[in-house]
This record gives structure tokens, C-alpha cells and sequence, in this order.
């Protein structure tokens, strides 16, 4: 809705907000038992990993992008991506594919990286 103007008139209606409340009950429950467990999945995920001796794995990043997504979906990705869609359709692909990969592509550069992380930008809606 931030990148798209004619979509900033969902601000004035209910249903973000209430999604919003609803993404929060849901997510909860993983709030309160980490701040019952000095927060061990949280560190897990940033502390514990951000310290590990640094290790290039961009090529690994890479790699399982590939595999996840078999050639015929690298190509479709690609195509998708490179702009056969209308503009508004075209930056939300782009931005929820492309944000997320960034980010695991900067990480990537000094740390290592899992198969599946780039598994769930590639499930953004193409049409």
C-alpha cells in the first residue's frame, strides 16, 4: 500500500487493521513463550548467527534458488521479474521477491545460508 499510491486509500478502511490485529494473535503465542525463554528463537536467528565466524556463501544462496526452482522456473521467474506484467503489478512482484533476496544476498555474503530461504519470496503472486 506504501508503494502503490491508488492503494493508499486502504488506510482509511477497516480490513488492514483488522488483518493486522489478526496477524498479531496469531503470532503471539510465539511472543510469549520466547519472552518466557530469554528469547531463545530470536537469538537464534541473530545474536547466535551474527557471531559465527564469517563465511562466503553467496554461491550456496545461488545454488538453492536453482534448485528450488528447476529451470523452467528460473526462466519464468526471470521473465516475471524483467517486466511482462502492468506497472503496479510489476513493482509488487518486485518488491516481494526482490526485498527478501536482497536481504538474504547481503547476508549471504559473510555468513552461510540455508536451501529454503529464498523458497518463500518465490511463491509472490504473478498476476
Amino acid at each position: 500500500m506504501v508503494l502503490d499510491p491508488p492503494s493508499r486509500r486502504w488506510f482509511r478502511r477497516w480490513e488492514p487493521y483488522a488483518a493486522l490485529l489478526i496477524a498479531v494473535c496469531v503470532f503471539a503465542p510465539v511472543l510469549i513463550w520466547n519472552a518466557q525463554h530469554q528469547w531463545a528463537s530470536f537469538a537464534f536467528q541473530t545474536s547466535r548467527r551474527l557471531a559465527e565466524a564469517p563465511r562466503f556463501s553467496a554461491h550456496k544462496l545461488v545454488g538453492g534458488a536453482m534448485v528450488l526452482l528447476t529451470p523452467v522456473g528460473l526462466v519464468a521467474a526471470g521473465i516475471a521479474l524483467c517486466g511482462a506484467m502492468s506497472g503496479r503489478a510489476q513493482r509488487l512482484l518486485q518488491a516481494a521477491v526482490l526485498v527478501p533476496i536482497a536481504v538474504f544476498a547481503m547476508f549471504s555474503l559473510r555468513h552461510e545460508v540455508k536451501l529454503d530461504w529464498t523458497g518463500a519470496p518465490w511463491t509472490a503472486p504473478c498476476r
